[in-house]
Order: structure tokens, then sequence, then C-alpha cells
């Protein structure tokens, strides 16, 4: 007897692919067609949350960690689809928050980094005659103990003001009006950041640097004060740069290298933050300090400081969950009397 011909048949769910071979007979029973290809997969991804006092559901943001599935039909008739390559920065088109805001790089914006540093190089001259006239072991100590303090006090500053920004204002306040729609605004297009070039994003920070670095050159003139402020000001400068590598899909190995180890915020730690009501890991340099400061319930008590002084609720309350997070500020800072 003549032996059949035979034929393979994919069949494919979202979590599983099978791969048989089907005779001529077969085919015509299979519920699968032989000319017929189907192949769905979906790609999912989770935020974590950051606080275990809220029990608020996590809701994904527009554009933001979202979940897709992708159908392709293969037929011999109908050619499977072109995907277009994606861009490198990030997982969508960009929104400006800001208005007048740009993701070109002008040379006004490499100008101001450029001045920020050469103006922390002059900063640094009583450091540089120290060391060329040889430091005593004390001195270097200093000095040591100096960089490393600042660089957490960097890091705790970014924080402060990343929760003010995120929690009060808006885009009219005075002074930092600009800066708080752009922090306020990235909650919903986070990954906008990451088309930025280096110093599109951080000529905003460095127009800063330059004249309080000079404020401080009149104001002070030790090896170590000048050693304070040019790392904490120019870390700032940089907080905004790892801001965006924490958002970035593929760092390059070097920044996958810092992040691991602590010397810059990570992809894990921040995405934490990004998940409503937004009321938790703020520090943005290095993230040491976002354990110690969200374990206090520093931003909570803080929060509800404000609050009893003016009656102003910061922006965290107000998001889906907030009304636990209010209950549980003002438990905080209530007598323990009042409490139940």
């Amino acid at each position: 007897a003549a032996t059949p011909a035979t034929g393979f048949a994919l069949h494919a769910t979202p979590s599983l692919v099978s791969l048989r071979a089907v005779s001529v007979g077969d085919r015509a029973a299979s519920s699968v067609p032989a000319t017929t290809t189907t192949m769905s997969t979906s790609a999912r991804s989770f935020r974590r949350r950051p606080r275990a006092q809220c029990a608020s559901q996590v809701r994904a943001r527009t554009g933001l960690l979202r979940s897709s599935a992708v159908d392709m039909e293969t037929t011999p008739d109908v050619p499977p689809p072109v995907v277009a390559a994606k861009k490198k920065g990030g997982a969508g088109k960009p929104v400006l928050a800001v208005e007048g805001d740009t993701l070109e790089t002008t040379p006004m914006m490499v100008g101001l980094v450029a001045g920020s540093w050469m103006v922390s190089l002059m900063a640094l001259q009583p450091l540089f005659a120290a060391l060329a006239a040889g430091p005593s072991p004390l001195q270097l100590i200093q000095l040591a103990f100096t960089f490393v303090a600042t660089v957490v006090f960097s890091d705790f500053f970014s924080g402060v003001f990343h929760w003010s920004t995120d929690n009060y204002g808006n885009g009219k306040t005075p002074v930092f009006g600009t800066v708080i729609a752009a922090f306020q605004g990235h909650h919903s297009t986070p990954w906008t950041i990451t088309h930025r070039s280096f110093f599109n994003n951080v000529h905003k920070i460095a127009r800063s640097v330059i004249p309080l670095l000079m404020l401080a050159m009149l104001c002070t003139s030790s090896p170590c004060a000048r050693l304070f402020w040019v790392i904490f000001l120019n870390s700032q400068t940089m907080s905004q740069e790892f801001h965006k590598l924490s958002h970035m899909p593929k760092p390059s190995p070097f920044v996958q290298w810092m992040q691991r180890n602590n010397l810059a915020i990570s992809k894990e730690i921040h995405m934490a933050h990004h998940s409503s009501p937004f009321e938790a890991h703020y520090c943005i340099l290095t993230g040491v300090c976002n354990k110690a400061l969200d374990d206090a319930n520093v931003w909570r008590r803080m929060e509800a400081i404000i609050y009893k002084i003016n009656g102003v609720e910061p922006n965290c309350w107000r998001e889906e969950g907030g009304e636990e997070l209010k209950a549980f500020a003002l438990s905080l800072v209530e007598p323990k009397g009042a409490r139940a």
C-alpha cells in the first residue's frame, strides 16, 4: 500500500506552541488548516508596589509598561506583515509636557554644560593646590570622607527635590514652574526622557550650577568646602542623566555595572516609583537613600506636617489609593493619646 503524504501543522496558543506531523487525511479533520499558520505571542510586564502600607492596585499609565499582543497569520496568498524596527530610545513616541520644550541639542545646551564643567575646575583650584603640596594622611581622610558623604547627601537631596516637584505646585509656580511641569508630566509619558541627548537632558540644571558654584567660590576657600560644592552641584546634574538611564531599555554594559553596584539609580529601583500613587523611591542619583527614607516614612510625615500647617494635599494623595495614603500619613503625626 502506498504511504500517505505527510505535512506539518503548527498549533499555537498564548503559552504553548506544538508541532506535529499529520497525514493528508488528517488535514481535513484538523481544526488548524495545513495551509495556515497561526502564531500568538504575548508580552507582559508588571510593576511591584513600593510600600506595603498602600494596598491599592497598580494602575498602568498610558504607554507605560503596557500589555500587548501580536497576532500573525500567514497563508500562501497573504505575505507576512512587515514590522518596522524600533527606534533607539524608548517604547513610544515622545510627548513633551512643557510648552516650548524640544528634543533637539543646540549649541547653547552644549555651552551651558561645558561652562559648568569649566567653573567646576576653577572651583577646585584649592584642592589641586593642596594635593600638589603633599597632603597629610589626615587631610586625605577628610577629603575622602567629604567625597563619600557628599554623594550620599546628594542622593538624599535629589529625593527631596523630586518629592517636592512631584507633589506640590504646577507649571505656573514662580521660578520652579517649568521643572515642576516636567517632573509631573514625566509620570504620564516616562519614555520621553530616553529620547533626549545628554546635553539636552541636563542643560537646565547646568544653567543653575554655574552661578551657584561662583557664589560658593566667593564664600569658601578650603579644599573640603570646594569639593563639597562641586560634587553636590554636579551630582544634581548627573542625577537627571542617571534618571534617564534608568528608563533605557538596554543601557550600555558600563551603565549596567554602575546600576548593579549602586553607583547609579537602577531600573528595578526606579520602576518601583512609577506606580500609582507615586509615593516612594524618590531618590534618583544612586538610590541608596530610598530604603531608609521609605521605611522611616519620611515623605508621609513631611506631607502630613505640611497639610496640618496650610491644608495643602500632595498630589500622591489625589492618585488612586491616595485616601489610604492620606489616612496613614496623618496617623503618623497624631498625638499618641488621640490614636485608637
